[in-house]
């Protein structure tokens, strides 16, 4: 296909996804601009001890709260649509409330083991803040609860009203309520960022409450069926290293990195990673916009118009990701300034996160392939091992070569996992999802 008809194709491509899907990409858009602001003023207001003990334990917060769910929202879009397609209505309102159930009954428990487990990181001054641990881990089942509701918003057709609570309402509440403490009080401590986090999920979690409560109140009615609740358990545990490396990546990453850095350094790293976030957001923001049409392509098998389809993806995404890239790298030192001169020194570390977002945009939407033609056992057991291994290199490489050492084992670790998946879509489908496929 030539360059110019791909051109005009992604042209139609754009405008129909933003028709769809502009006011969510807004509000994420604004939802990163406000967490990014809130560990902006963080990093100026406490030591970066103290930065890198709150973003340990925030981090932590969001890989436990998959715990709460068991992660079985990832499967709420086959299940809950399968149910009610087969007019089966009964089943859906099972895994709603089998799903409320699950939070409510694990919560204490994880919470708990959460507050014990703080422990690993004794010895820091902000870690050792009871306050600061109690509060992060009463945010534990806020952050399930906004996750598994808001997955049920986007099976039913509603995704806006439980992704925006999520995405914009959380972090610009966490934002608001931490720049009015700093503005009216003498200064933060590490314990005040932990009980401005619980508030700012709190009222998501209220404000996604009311927004949903006519939305999924099919879940209301009496009558539900648990019976596959097994299903739904090991879909969530099978799915989980997936979601960790697309969804919560700088959460796992935060954690792996402060097994094996010090506080203080462990906040260099996250601050760095955060960068990432809006070059890897429009990574994922392409391969969602090109997602259905990929997927109806592949159920009418019809092979032309699904490479024309990937083909159209890989020109929207490598190109805006390589200059993001080569304009993070040329003023990392002068922008990480912004947050101190104690960050300055993740600059190499910037560089290296980069790699993340360009090894996805190279290779392509690999994961979503294997989803959609149903080899998700060939992309989870992938997933399983580097997710592993990103734990393992990042922790490791961190206590031996410090900041640059951990940030170099977790790009390359995450972009070996892309070319993994691009490898097997190579063999398993016969296509070609990668930047290459343009040549064609």
């Amino acid at each position: 296909m030539h360059a110019a008809a791909v051109i005009r194709r992604s042209r139609a491509v754009l405008a129909g996804v933003a028709g769809a899907s502009a006011v969510l990409v807004i509000a994420r858009v604004a939802g990163m601009t406000a967490s990014f602001l809130f560990v902006l003023l963080l990093a100026r207001a406490l030591s970066p001890a103290d930065v890198g003990a709150v973003m340990t334990l925030i981090s932590s917060a969001f890989l436990a709260s998959l715990f709460v769910t068991l992660n079985i929202e990832s499967g709420s879009i086959r299940f809950i649509v399968e149910a009610q397609q087969q007019g089966r209505e009964i089943v859906a309102r099972g895994f709603l409330s089998f799903g409320r159930i699950l939070i409510v009954a694990s919560s204490i428990v994880v919470a708990t083991i959460f507050v014990a487990a703080s422990s690993l990181w004794s010895g820091e001054s902000a870690s050792a803040d009871l306050v600061l641990v109690l509060a992060v881990a009463a945010s534990i089942p806020f952050i399930g609860w906004l996750r598994f509701t808001g997955s049920i918003a986007t099976a039913v057709a509603a995704p806006l009203h439980g992704s925006a609570p999520r995405t914009f309402v959380q972090p610009v509440v966490l934002l608001a309520v931490f720049s009015t403490v700093l503005l009216f009080y003498a200064g933060a401590t590490p314990a005040t960022a932990g009980l401005c986090f619980l508030i700012a999920c709190m009222t998501a979690t209220m404000i996604q409450f009311a927004m949903l409560r006519a939305k999924i109140g099919f879940g209301n009615h009496p009558s539900r069926d648990f019976s596959q609740w097994r299903n739904w358990v090991a879909n969530g545990v099978y799915l989980s290293p997936l979601i960790l490396l697309q969804e919560n990546l700088q959460y796992a990453a935060v954690f792996a990195a402060s097994l094996g850095l010090s506080a203080e350094d462990v906040a260099v790293y996250a601050v760095a990673i955060r960068f990432i976030a809006i070059a890897r957001f429009g990574v994922l923001a392409v391969n969602v916009a090109v997602s259905a049409k990929v997927a109806r392509a592949f159920a009418a098998g019809d092979t032309l118009r699904r490479d024309n389809a990937l083909r159209e993806a890989a020109l929207l995404r490598f190109f805006p990701t390589l200059a993001a890239t080569i304009l993070i790298v040329s003023f990392a030192g002068p922008v990480l300034s912004v947050f101190g001169e104690s960050y300055v020194r993740g600059a190499s570390a910037l560089a290296w996160f980069t790699l993340m977002p360009l090894s996805a945009a190279l290779f392509g939407p690999n994961q979503m392939l294997l989803n959609i033609a149903g080899h998700r056992r060939s992309a989870s057991a992938v997933s399983l091992a580097a997710l592993a291994a990103l734990i393992a290199a990042t922790a490791l490489s961190g206590r031996a070569f410090g900041i640059e050492g951990a940030a170099a084992a977790t790009a390359i670790t995450y972009a070996l996992w892309e070319f993994a998946l691009f490898l097997i879509v190579k063999s398993k489908l016969g296509t070609d999802a990668s930047v290459l496929s343009l040549k064609r």
